[in-house]
């Protein structure tokens, strides 16, 4: 590893995690309330920006690499792709917004 890592890296790790499993549960109720294929047709937007954190510990994962610059670089993707999914969400019309508020009520819940 190139550095060693601090309380800043496994925060941001933290985040990183949050963010995704936000995601996931807007897609989820999405699924719940639409169905599988229509939530599958509206993310079709959106999977070009969409992006799943790698599995494993933070300092397996990044080996040599800046430790930094690789974490910064992933809460990018995350937040990009948290923000396309929504989009993409909110685009589907019937309640859409109200599904994504519930979602993110029931995510706050559950991390608080």
């Amino acid at each position: 590893m190139s550095q060693v890592l601090g309380p800043i890296h496994y925060l941001m790790w933290q985040k990183i995690a949050l963010a995704h499993g936000w995601e996931s549960g807007c897609v989820a109720a999405a699924e719940a309330a639409w169905g599988g294929p229509r939530t599958a047709d509206l993310l079709a937007t959106a999977t070009p920006h969409r992006w799943t954190p790698p599995p494993g510990e933070l300092a397996e994962l990044i080996g040599e690499q800046a430790i930094h610059a690789w974490l910064q670089a992933a809460v990018n993707r995350v937040e990009t792709s948290l923000a396309a999914t929504i989009a993409a969400l909110l685009a589907g019309g019937d309640g859409g917004a109200a599904l994504l508020a519930g979602a993110s009520r029931h995510h706050g819940g559950e991390v608080a």
